[in-house]
């Protein structure tokens, strides 16, 4: 048996657990069952199945390796003889198995009740496998930036981590549709939510594995990555729910509009990787200074991964202009409007990055995580609610991409903006770099 998996349930599943979960829950349910019946029972075992795995489930797979680093035991273990497969399913796996075992008493009592589903109750554990390999997947992406603020990165991990499945929650379990339509073909919803909760918590499971490499000194690719994002891309672009906000976007065709589509999901992605990947100044200066000796295979392992989504963002990007152009004639005057809109999001997203950099470099420990996500909650909505309030839409452009508006408004702010930001992150970078120099000048004298 796999050493770490075998050590977690040692640690996980003690004698007494194993009789207080089942007592807890028991407990819950006949008081549910009193209160409403078998209606409320039914759905208090597939609360209780959300809370086990999605909420606590998350957080101890985000704590697993964090916890380890913490009790200044993870050196020991990464000198172990142990795989990377290994220690990543060993971790994942263990590390929740008590959630899991509870689970298995929710879900053999909501079978149980006359409102039981099999494949309402699979969809639920499928989305708790996959919040709790994401959750697993951030905390240790964030654990490489800021090692001062680690229990800051269990929550901001297992933040994210909800903010990313609750959607995919709410369309799969609370709001779920009968059919899809997806690239034109219509399909069942279970079947197509099934089909894609398996390959998303097999991208996920390979993002836990290619950064326990990382972690146990193996060599990594970001291939793995781009391919996601790839994936991704073609993914969300193939839903034709979209297509009804064609006209709204400004975008000539069906076709154009699942490539902007596209395109938005990389810029999203490009965000993810901006906020969570490590920021820390040593870690840029060696990228730099890699790149300045022209060591181009190396610097490319520690390229900030942003870099490379931005580039599929850009490439998606070049795709729906031409498209545009394409469907637009030869000779015939470019439509500035969608033009524009894609500019204006390339723009805004360059300035954000940057806005992410500077606070990082400028702030210590987890403030600088804490410090983007006010900018991002008062750039995109406390800014625009504001400027609504007032009743000055038509400044919205200002302060954020907005489809429909006028071209040279619609990109002047964002240059502007986009040119500010870079100026200042230039600034704070030289600052930090002489801040650098001076004890290595005082330490050579």
């Amino acid at each position: 048996m796999n050493p770490e998996f075998q050590r977690n349930l040692w640690l996980e599943l003690p004698p007494h657990r194993l009789v207080a979960m089942p007592a807890v829950l028991v407990l819950a349910f006949f008081a549910a069952w009193l209160a409403g019946g078998t209606l409320f029972f039914a759905s208090a075992a597939q609360l209780l199945i959300g809370l086990l795995l999605i909420i606590w489930g998350g957080r101890l797979a985000a704590e697993s390796v964090l916890n380890e680093v913490i009790g200044n035991t993870w050196d020991f273990q990464r000198m172990s003889a142990i795989t990377p497969w290994e220690m990543a399913w060993g971790k994942l796996a263990g590390s929740t198995v008590f959630m899991w075992y509870g689970s298995l008493w929710c879900v053999v009592a909501f079978l149980a009740s006359s409102h039981g589903h099999i494949g309402a109750v699979v969809r639920l554990l499928l989305a708790g496998a996959e919040a709790q390999a994401l959750a697993l997947v951030l905390s240790m992406i964030l654990m490489r930036g800021e090692p001062t603020s680690l229990r800051f990165q269990v929550t901001m991990a297992q933040s994210l981590t909800f903010l990313v499945i609750l959607p995919f929650l709410f369309f799969t379990v609370i709001h779920r549709p009968d059919i899809v339509h997806w690239y034109g073909a219509t399909m069942s919803a279970d079947a197509f939510i099934l089909i894609s909760q398996f390959i998303f918590i097999g991208w996920t499971v390979l993002g836990v594995y290619q950064l326990m490499r990382g972690q146990l000194q193996y060599p990594t690719r970001s291939v793995s990555w781009l391919l996601f994002v790839i994936f991704a891309v073609v993914y969300l672009a193939g839903f034709d729910y979209f297509l009804r906000f064609t006209g709204n976007v400004g975008m000539p065709s069906a076709a154009v509009t699942r490539l902007y589509v596209g395109f938005c999901a990389a810029i999203g992605l490009t965000y993810i990787c901006a906020l969570v990947e490590p920021k820390s100044p040593a870690r840029l200066m060696r990228w730099l200074l890699l790149l300045g000796d022209k060591r181009m295979l190396h610097g490319a392992r520690l390229a900030p991964t942003w870099i490379a989504t931005l580039g599929v963002s850009l490439l998606v990007a070049v795709l729906t202009v031409v498209n545009i152009i394409g469907l637009n004639g030869a000779g015939a005057p470019l439509p500035a409007g969608p033009l524009s809109l894609i500019m204006a999001v390339l723009l805004f997203a360059l300035r954000d990055i940057a806005v992410f950099h500077y606070l990082v470099l400028s702030s210590s420990g987890g403030r600088g995580t804490l410090a983007i996500a006010l900018y991002l909650l008062g750039a995109y909505f406390m800014l625009p609610v504001l400027v609504s309030s007032v009743r000055l839409d038509f400044l919205l452009p200002l302060v954020m991409p907005v489809a429909g508006a006028p071209p040279l408004l619609a990109v002047i702010p964002a240059m502007v903006w986009a040119a500010v930001a870079l100026v200042v992150v230039k600034q704070r970078w030289a600052t930090l770099l002489a801040e650098h120099q001076e004890p290595q000048n005082i330490a050579g004298h």
